[in-house]
């Protein structure tokens, strides 16, 4: 799996951070990434990214001093512009640091655009989504991406111990309205899946 970032800087005045493509992003396994989300704090309870720190654009600057410099540092917004704002500061401070072009909005729209499988496990009960899940993907290629349609309320917590007994990395989870959660899910044989799962039940 894609740990680095391309070290090829695209940015205006020669700037110190980089810029990241939204399918360069999809590439990497962001748990060797330190993710930095600027978006307002409403923004985030109605699309939260798994497992990324949130520092609001329009909260100061403060906090960066706080960030570790033991990860390198994706930083992201909405569109894109106030993540290479703060990634020059952060460059300016010896952070390794990535600015990911277009924000959070065009990695939804590319997510959207490359396609995905429909997997039906609406009205399955537990374990049933698990073992829907797991017999579509034992054989699929590289690069094989599902949504997950369930209205099975254990189906968040059942696919996270799934992921830890088979292997699988869990590589992030993005909340998006109407309860949905979208999973990236990173295979032992490199597979990198992208599961969403609509809960219609507890909406």
């Amino acid at each position: 799996m894609n740990n680095k970032v391309n070290n090829k800087a695209n940015n205006k005045d020669n700037n110190n951070y980089k810029n990241i493509s939204v399918e360069e992003f999809a590439k990497l396994d962001l748990n060797n990434f330190t993710l930095l989300d600027l978006r307002e704090r409403d923004e985030v309870i109605v699309s939260e990214f798994e497992n990324a720190i949130n520092m609001p654009f329009s909260e100061g600057f403060e906090k960066l001093d706080t960030l570790s410099k033991d990860k390198p540092i994706i930083v992201f917004c909405r569109v894109g512009d106030w993540s290479q704002e703060i990634a020059e500061i952060l460059a300016d401070r010896g952070y390794d640091v990535s600015s990911l072009d277009g924000g959070y909005n065009a990695y939804k729209k590319f997510l959207a655009e490359k396609g995905e499988i429909i997997l039906d496990a609406k009205d399955l009960k537990c374990p049933g989504p698990i073992v829907k899940v797991a017999d579509y993907l034992k054989d699929k290629p590289i690069g094989e991406r599902i949504l997950v349609e369930a209205t099975e309320d254990a189906f968040e917590s059942d696919i996270k111990v799934w992921c830890q007994r088979t292997g699988n990395t869990l590589n992030s989870i993005t909340k998006l309205p109407l309860i949905i959660f979208k999973f990236q899910i990173i295979g032992v044989s490199g597979k990198q899946i992208h599961v969403t799962v609509t809960d219609v039940g507890a909406i």
